[in-house]
Order: structure tokens, then C-alpha cells, then sequence
């Protein structure tokens, strides 16, 4: 299975504007930081899109976040978006899970509105997290089979809003 596969959208009427799918061969755990929303990986979980035309020159996207999670014990994972040039947060951050404990994992998505932004415009933004015990988890791989890894491909879909 590839490492990474996405893409950007075209132009055009609403629909998806940009993708990314990481799935490694063996897993990749990526830790969640615990003193800011940070970065989780700005090579392989991150994407770029371009906005679509709109009569108010302005636009909103709806970004959807997906993976396997496991949230610290006594904490809250968090899961956001910042810009990648600016490192700037776009969005809402969004809790993925709480008090789950070292031996819980699931399969979760989050759903992201950005608006404000301007139309017929390219942007890029990085999946960010945040655990404030530092031991919230992802867990990335991609498999084939009926094999049991507590892993899932990481994928982020970004889609025209509705202004």
C-alpha cells in the first residue's frame, strides 16, 4: 500500500477541493503535544486546496479529519487545523476523546468549518493535536486483510462550504 496518496480538487461548484490519505505499511504513532495545538506531521498530514468562486468574494470549507485515537488517561485530546505558512489556527478545535486511558482506541472523525476565506484562493492547512498530558496517541497504517493492528489510515477531506 502507498505511503501517502491526495490531491487537490478543481474548480467549480461545490465538492471536494483537496484530500490526503497516509497510510504507512507499519504503524506510525504520532503523539499528541501537550503544551499547544501543534503540528502532527507537515509532510504527510497535510494538504492543500483552492477555494471556489462565490458571489460575497468570501468562502467557508468543511474539513473532515479521520484516524485511529487514543486519548491520554484523565485528559482530553484535541484535534485542530493551523495554517501551514503561519501556523495560525483555522477553524474550531474539536475534543476527540476523554479519560479513555493507555488501553483505549477508536476510530474517530472530526469535522472542521473554516470560514472567512477568500474566494478562487490556494491555502494549505496541517493537522494539528493536542493532549495535555502529552500521551494522547493517533495511530497511522494502512493493511490489508482481516489482521488487527489498532491502526487506520489518516485522511483528511476538505469540501466546499455553503456561504
Amino acid at each position: 500500500m502507498g505511503r501517502t496518496s491526495g490531491g487537490s480538487g478543481g474548480g467549480g461548484g461545490a465538492g471536494l477541493l483537496g484530500f490526503k490519505q497516509y497510510a504507512p505499511a507499519t504503524i506510525d504513532q504520532v503523539t499528541l503535544n501537550s503544551s499547544a495545538l501543534t503540528a502532527l506531521d507537515t509532510t504527510n498530514l497535510t494538504v492543500g486546496f483552492t477555494t471556489t468562486a462565490t458571489g460575497g468574494g468570501s468562502t467557508s470549507v468543511i474539513v473532515t479529519l479521520s484516524a485511529s485515537c487514543q486519548p491520554g488517561t484523565s485528559t482530553s485530546s484535541i484535534f485542530g487545523l493551523l495554517d501551514h505558512t503561519s501556523h495560525s489556527q483555522r477553524g474550531d478545535s474539536i475534543t476527540v476523546g476523554y479519560e479513555y486511558g493507555p488501553e483505549a482506541w477508536f476510530y474517530c472523525t472530526s469535522v472542521i468549518t473554516i470560514t472567512g476565506l477568500t474566494a478562487n484562493t490556494a491555502y494549505q492547512v496541517d493537522w494539528a493535536g493536542y493532549d495535555s498530558s502529552g500521551i494522547g496517541t493517533v495511530w497511522i497504517q494502512g493493511f490489508t486483510g482481516a489482521s488487527a493492528p489498532k491502526a487506520a489510515p489518516a485522511v483528511m477531506q476538505i469540501y466546499a462550504g455553503i456561504n
